[in-house]
Formats: structure tokens, sequence, C-alpha cells
């Protein structure tokens, strides 16, 4: 049996003229975009990658961007709080809304990239200028944390879930999805 070597171009050697009979001298051209074949499939995991690491970057922004007007705005759907907290709050220097005291848990909020290389939002721990504490001497981190889940040790904190909310609110994953897709998209138009 005539064994067919990896083709090049050119007319298929490796083939006996007895066994091809009249075939022996057909001639196989490729035809097509090749070169652009050949540069697609040797990058193509480089691309999905950097391509999906741009759309979360574009999802996080974007998220970012919503969280820190839910938090300006007061559209977060919690009720004010109370009036004797309202007037030691502003008496101390802080601002009559929830989520902001004295600003600096609204300026924490960044974009992170984690350990294992996945971007993310929130409010990192090791911020490198120590930001101002709150009244217990907590860290901004830990304060956000305070809020999403409630405190009883610091007092009865009920949980304000402001992340998992907004994140919901947002679009979530399916919002994520549309973002990766996109710079899918555009990564492979360029090509």
């Amino acid at each position: 049996m005539a064994r067919l070597r990896r083709y090049r171009g050119g007319i298929i050697k490796g083939l006996r003229a007895r066994s091809m009979g009249s075939l022996a001298r057909v001639e196989i051209k490729m035809v097509g975009e090749w070169d652009k074949l050949r540069r697609l499939t040797n990058k193509q995991r480089l691309i999905i990658h950097q391509a999906g690491l741009k759309g979360q970057r574009l999802a996080a922004g974007s998220f970012k961007a919503f969280i820190k007007q839910r938090i300006i705005s007061g559209t977060h759907g919690y009720a004010p709080a109370k009036s004797s907290y309202l007037s030691r709050k502003i008496k101390a220097g802080g601002q009559n809304r929830l989520f902001i005291y004295t600003g600096a848990y609204l300026k924490s909020i960044s974009i992170v990239t984690t350990p294992r290389g996945n971007i993310a939002v929130g409010i990192p721990r090791n911020i490198s200028e120590q930001p101002k504490k709150y009244g217990g001497g907590l860290p901004i981190w830990q304060y956000a944390q305070v809020l999403e889940k409630g405190s009883i040790t610091r007092g009865i904190w009920p949980p304000r879930p402001l992340w998992r909310d907004s994140y919901l609110i947002w679009g979530g994953r399916a919002r994520i999805a549309i973002y990766t897709r996109a710079a899918l998209k555009a990564a492979y138009k360029l090509i």
C-alpha cells in the first residue's frame, strides 16, 4: 500500500505510478488563505487568553463604575441610617449617606488581578497607602466585609450586601460573557 507523506506543495511524492494509475500525474494545489489559517492556529491559544483578559478588564471597569454610581447616588436599596447615627457621623466629619463616611471606602474600590490571573473588582487588602481607619480601628477591607455580612460582635449591624446585589443587578456572568465575546470578536477581526 502506498504511504502518503506530509504534503507541502507540488506533485505528490512517495506514491508509485503503478498503484495510482493515471492519478500519478495529478497536481494538488492549496487554494485559499492558508497563511492566515497558519497564523490563526499558531497563535490561537494566546489570542483567546489575551481577549479573555481584555473582556474581563472591560467588564471590571463597567462594574466598578456601576457600583460607585450606586454608592454615590444612594440607589443601593437600603433605608437611610437612623437620625441619631447620622448626627454622630456628621459631627465626626462624615457624610450623611450610607457606605460613605469619609470617602475612603469609595476611593478604595479598585480593579485587582488575583494570584490566578483573573480580574476582580473590590477593596484590596494590600493598599500601598494605609487608608484612614473607621470607628473601631478596622481597615477598610474589613469594614466592607462587616457591611456585606453584618456583625454581632461589633454591635448589631445588619448585613447590607451591596456587592452581591449590585453584581446581580449589573448583569452578573451573562454581562461578563458579553464583554468577553466582544473582545474575542475584535481580536479575530485583527488577524
